[in-house]
């Protein structure tokens, strides 16, 4: 089978507006198995998200590093889950003896990370609809950007309940992580700071997405100073990308 740059099928080039035509044409209900990568053969709803997702190509390179990442056992915070497909990737991959802990707090992805959940008899994967940041509160979600680029705003038109990482594990509700995916569009230092003791005691593999300069440089500071040594996805210096991966030995 040739190799197809995947380059090419981004939304905004003509191969890839191409091949997205027909796709408009399928039922957003449609149940249909993921085509390739570690998710093949999975079950997925067409119309939850992008149809890179069943494709198989949604985030290649992030998906592939982040499963090579877990192992039978481990426990996983995906923070800021949408509607599951890292929740999925890691339910398969850590096991029946691991744990994957899904927070999402908008009730239309919940649901559908929940219907993931059935369809693919996940037994491992906690749903959790709550958004995380540094303490416990209620706040107001904007959800008016898209169902993948929500966030907590004081102007938004959705309250949500606020959740601390450090709290919930300490109350007894979460299990210690070995590996946290954060994408929370522009919350990710108030999720960095809420898990202080996590990160300096379990010391988990940190795949963060960061949203801006500022929240950028915050979220370096908090890992660097907590010892975790932090790189670009793939390698390389953290300075010039939105998507970090922290390890600490």
């Amino acid at each position: 089978m040739p190799i197809v740059d995947l380059g090419l099928l981004r939304s905004d080039r003509p191969l890839g507006k191409l091949v997205r035509t027909p796709l408009r044409l399928i039922p957003k209900n449609l149940v249909v198995p993921i085509l390739q990568g570690p998710l093949r053969g999975r079950r997925w709803v067409v119309g939850s998200s992008v149809h890179g997702c069943w494709l198989g190509w949604y985030e290649r390179p992030k998906q592939l590093e982040f499963a090579a990442a877990l192992r039978p056992g481990a426990v996983v915070y995906d923070i800021g889950a949408n509607v599951g497909f890292y929740t999925l990737l890691s339910s398969i991959l850590v096991g029946s003896q691991g744990r994957v802990y899904a927070f999402e707090p908008v009730p239309r992805n919940a649901a559908l990370l929940r219907r993931h959940v059935v369809l693919n008899d996940l037994k491992n994967v906690d749903v959790l609809e709550l958004a995380v940041g540094e303490r416990a509160a209620r706040a107001m979600f904007d959800d008016t950007l898209g169902d993948s680029q929500g966030r907590l705003h004081d102007g938004g038109r959705l309250p949500v309940a606020v959740v601390a990482l450090d709290a919930l594990e300490a109350a007894g509700v979460l299990r210690p992580p070995d590996v946290m995916k954060i994408d929370v569009e522009g919350a990710e230092a108030a999720v960095l700071k809420g898990a202080r003791r996590l990160l300096a005691t379990c010391r988990p593999t940190v795949f963060l997405a960061t949203h801006g300069p500022a929240q950028h440089q915050e979220c370096l500071t908090i890992l660097c100073g907590l010892g975790f040594h932090v790189l670009a996805l793939g390698g390389g210096p953290p300075d010039k990308t939105d998507e970090l991966v922290a390890t600490r030995p």
